[in-house]
């Protein structure tokens, strides 16, 4: 961040030198009336488009800032840890109510296996109507006024 806050301001002083006729980002002392006129330069353009920018910010000029934010960081912690705890507990009991919920179906449709496709069952079936339109069988379909 201090490096963009930096950067902003070399803009600045590009700018300052270019009106001048000076080098920018020249390593040299300024005269006392050079300084006078960056400074009043400064002052005149010392915002663009993400607000204020700062020449050689001070910690004493960000003392509150810092402090609001020693003061929420900690909070903001045990937020993430809580909300991170709560997350993983109510995954757990969402899993553990899944099974309970799976051993229940399964218990009271005990007997009924036989039944239904399963998964293996309806691949297999899958495969048996494609070998058939394959050699050129057209494979029966169910009617539903049959099973009525």
């Amino acid at each position: 961040m201090a490096s963009f806050h930096r950067e902003r301001y070399d803009a600045v002083y590009d700018k300052w030198c270019a009106s001048k006729g000076l080098a920018p980002n020249a390593a040299v002392d300024l005269s006392l009336q050079q300084k006078a006129d960056l400074d009043a330069y400064f002052l005149s353009h010392n915002h663009d488009a993400h607000g204020l920018i700062e020449r050689m910010p001070l910690f004493r000029d960000h003392k509150a800032e810092l402090i609001g934010w020693l003061a929420i960081w900690p909070m903001s912690m045990f937020e993430s840890l809580l909300f991170d705890l709560l997350a993983k507990l109510f995954d757990h009991i969402i899993t553990r109510l899944g099974k309970i919920l799976n051993a229940v179906m399964l218990r009271r449709w005990k007997g009924t296996e036989g039944h239904m496709l399963t998964d293996a069952d309806r691949i297999q079936l899958e495969n048996e109507k494609k070998a058939a339109v394959a050699v050129g069988r057209v494979v029966p379909q169910e009617n539903d006024s049959d099973n009525q």
